[in-house]
């Protein structure tokens, strides 16, 4: 548009119909370009014809086709027969190519072209058709077509042969007889990275591996059976969805992740891995780095609606249960000069839970997600190197009990992620911790003839049984019972799980507790879900070793299933308190020096507390801006360097290397990343013109933009200490906790009808303010003109006084707590 404006305006082409010849549009399109306005519409549409018409001409000009054609000659040599066809079909020039495919090999390229393609034509001037004129008077045009042929042999293949599955024995062994290897295989088996696969623990589960690893099982079928073993409700199973096209899909993709996965290892972590450990950095190196053959597997996977009909849960919702088993064949090592580490095999087994929240008709039509386990997952590997260390007995169970209380406190239900996407619908509180489903009531009641772990001088052999019950991240322990092995639990046996899904799983376990040593393990009862044990009341379990196998002893236990209900006229049975607690304004600079606070809840005689605040998650710390404000409050506005750390919640080292980095620092690393590659590119091609001494510049360019320059170091480490020690203040200042306290009160008639907070300091040793919150009305609660008289919502800010006065956000909500028959 504006050449044919500038043409016209120049006068040197005066005419549209010149000036349609040097843009190449038509000389229609050229006059109503000279006739448009400063409509945008009407430009918008100019151009899109302008466009088709500018296409249109190219095509024909130059078409491109890029199409593959097969055909099949079941001859062995042919001749290909190329026509130029217009678009009525008719030959406009032609070619011919003999072709062999007897004799070229499986994939050879026969004929790389061009194919020059001839044709005879009338002259331009000429009235006379073909057929009029003599040979002698015909014009030859001549065209040329880029392509090739290539010629494949076909040759049959029989089909293959049926595969069969091993025989497993009850023990999980293969009893069919193995093949006779060949040479190549017994090289491979006697070298010492071809280990057997680390072992599950569980033979039932080692024999669906050895199933699946012999292509006996498809991955949907092999999860859904792994379910079944694991306990997992048949009915349930069989209902999802095995999502086996989900699987074959990422099975064809697996090499290509791989291919992905080595790549980033060698480009991006490796150099990273160098720079951070600059004395023996040169000498590091991924020796292997691999995904293995067993892709990752998901499924099944099953929807249900949370919150429907229930009188007491705010946000319905819809839970998306998903099935994820990575039984890897992963091969990783790591080297160095001194030193080696490696993972050889891993397994991850388990169900993710993704709760949509607070449903709406907006989009994106839901408040927040949740994302949990239900049941802590199962984490096995086999380390290589110096990682084998942590193969020695008491290290491995270290390191298994850190691996599953790290991923228990992140993600196992009580606890989950949350991420709030509307803060009008849903908190962040009630997303992180959401109220529970019910309360499962567990009574420990006795053991019977328990396996003997202590070693008497004068008496019989005995031992000193106690259980631990685990659901989800909950724990409890039970009294000790002294010199026993048949002992009866009557007090202090009772225990109340929050129970968020049904489908959770208790685990029980028996030691046997020493004084000196580590306490004996006794066993454990194979893993029931709360649906059965509420459904069954009393059970008796028999004691399990680590592997499945049986041992002596068994338990009976109890379990009673309490639903809350938001009337607490109903709630027979107890209480469920639960208090909010968000956070505090700002903090006077007098008691800085107390933080970062907990906030402590008590009701009768239980009480819980917080973590230490935190800064607030809706404020986001840049480093950038940062140290923009930095060099503005230093150089623009006069202020030295402790004003300015002062008014940024900054340390003075901070502001003087922000200002130093600024003065000494690296040219490039003040250059865009976009630029920086803009350059490398450049620097690059004059490399390969024969530009010599440009190595240094290249090697400075790549490290710049791989951050692993000494200047994109310290300012990475300058970044990183800066942001932690601003949300540090923020979380010293003003704390933010977005925490839901749930304490269960089944004191009977003594109920307690006031909460009692307490703001501490970190180490919950003293009191800075308190406030006790009375319920409403007292224990007979009624609210004539609330919808549910009988709930009792208590809304926030606590004024909290003592040595400082302060206003807690935050809010009570206390539940009914009823049997089920």
């Amino acid at each position: 548009m504006e050449q044919i404006r500038n043409l016209a305006l120049s006068g040197a082409i005066g005419t549209p119909a010149a000036i349609s010849k040097v843009v190449g549009l038509e000389t229609v399109l050229v006059k109503e370009c000279l006739t448009l306005g400063d409509d945008e519409k009407q430009r918008e549409a100019w151009c899109r014809k302008a466009t088709a018409s500018l296409q249109k001409r190219a095509a024909a000009r130059s078409p491109h086709l890029h199409v593959v054609g097969h055909l099949i000659l079941p001859a062995r040599g042919g001749v290909a027969n190329l026509d130029l066809l217009d678009a009525n079909g008719h030959v406009l020039a032609s070619c011919k190519r003999s072709v062999a495919p007897g004799t070229a090999p499986k994939g050879e390229l026969a004929d790389a072209g061009p194919f020059a393609l001839v044709t005879e034509a009338p002259p331009p001037a000429s009235p006379m058709s073909m057929a009029q004129l003599s040979p002698s008077k015909r014009q030859m045009i001549k065209a040329e077509m880029t392509g090739s042929i290539t010629v494949h042999r076909l040759e049959y293949q029989p089909p293959p042969e049926p595969r069969t599955a091993r025989a497993a024995s009850p023990t999980g062994s293969s009893t069919a007889p193995a093949p006779e290897s060949t040479g190549a295989e017994k090289d491979t088996e006697a070298s010492d990275d071809e280990e057997a696969p680390v072992s599950t623990g569980c033979a039932k589960k080692d024999a669906l591996r050895d199933c699946l690893a012999a292509r006996a099982l498809e991955q949907g079928d092999y999860v859904t059976l792994l379910r079944r073993v694991e306990g997992v409700n048949v009915e349930e199973v069989s209902l999802a969805e095995t999502l086996e096209w989900v699987n074959k899909t990422i099975a064809t993709l697996w090499p290509h992740v791989d291919a992905v996965v080595r790549k980033v290892c060698y480009e991006t972590v490796l150099p990273k891995i160098r720079a951070a450990v600059p004395g023996i950095g040169p000498t590091i190196n991924f020796e292997r780095v691999s995904l293995g053959d067993r892709p990752l597997a998901l499924g099944p996977i099953s929807v249900r609606e949370v919150g429907q009909g229930t009188s007491w849960d705010d946000d319905d919702g819809l839970e998306i249960s998903l099935g994820i088993n990575f039984d890897s064949a992963i091969d990783l090592k790591l080297t160095c000069a001194v030193a080696s580490v490696g993972v050889k095999e891993l397994n991850f087994n388990g169900t993710l839970n993704v709760v949509l929240r607070a449903l709406n008709p907006e989009p994106p039509f839901i408040g927040g997600v949740e994302v949990c386990f239900a049941n802590p997952p199962t984490l096995s590997m086999d380390l290589l190197g110096i990682g084998n260390l942590a193969e020695m007995p008491g290290i491995n169970s270290i390191l298994r009990n850190v691996i599953d209380n790290g991923i228990a406190g992140v993600c196992v239900v009580p606890n989950r992620i949350g991420i709030s996407l509307n803060k009008a619908l849903v908190s962040q509180a009630s997303l992180t911790f959401p109220q529970p489903e019910g309360i499962m009531r567990f009574t420990l009641i006795k053991g019977d003839d328990l396996a003997a772990a202590d070693v008497n001088m004068f008496g019989k052999k005995s031992s000193d049984p106690y259980v631990v019950v685990k659901v989800g991240a909950q724990e409890w322990h039970s009294p000790i019972q002294k010199k026993t092995l048949n002992p009866v639990w009557k007090t202090e046996n009772r225990h109340d799980f929050l129970v968020y899904t049904k489908t959770q799983h208790v685990s029980v376990n028996c030691f046997d507790w020493d004084k000196v040593s580590a306490d004996d393990s006794l066993g454990m009862c194979r893993k029931q879900d709360v649906r059965k044990l509420i459904t069954e009341r009393i059970t008796k379990l028999a004691l399990e070793d680590d592997a499945g196998k049986p041992v002596q002893g068994s338990l009976t236990m109890q379990a009673e299933w309490l639903e809350l209900t938001a009337d607490l006229a109903e709630g027979h049975a107890g209480r469920l308190f639960c208090v909010r607690i968000d956070s505090i304004g700002r903090v006077p600079d007098t008691f800085l020096e107390h933080g970062p606070l907990v906030v402590r809840c008590t009701v009768g005689g239980v009480t819980k507390q917080t973590d230490p605040g935190g800064a607030n998650p809706d404020e986001t710390v840049d480093p950038a801006k940062l140290r923009e404000s930095i060099l503005r409050l230093n150089r623009d506005e006069g202020m030295d360097n402790a004003e300015v750390a002062a008014m940024l919640c900054v340390t003075e080292e901070q502001v003087k290397t922000a200002l130093w980095l600024e003065e000494a620092g690296s040219r490039l690393f003040k250059q865009p990343k976009k630029q920086l590659e803009q350059d490398l590119a450049v620097v690059q091609s004059l490399k390969d013109r024969g530009v010599p001494a440009l190595e240094k510049a290249e090697k400075a360019l790549q490290d710049e933009i791989a951050g692993t320059s000494a200047t994109a170091r310290q300012v990475a480490s300058w970044e990183s200490s800066t942001r932690n020690q601003v949300l540090a203040s923020m979380a010293l200042r003003s704390p933010h906790w977005h925490r839901i306290l749930y304490i269960i009160d089944t004191n009977g008639a003594t109920r307690a009808n006031t909460v009692l907070i307490e703001v501490m300091n970190r180490r919950a040793t003293t009191v800075l303010s308190s406030v006790t919150v009375p319920l409403p009305y007292g224990t007979g609660h009624v609210d004539p003109t609330a919808e549910n008289p009988h709930e009792v919502k208590v809304p926030g800010p606590f004024k909290c006084t003592g040595l400082w006065t302060l206003q807690l956000e935050g809010s009570l909500v206390v539940r009914g707590v009823r049997a089920t028959e």
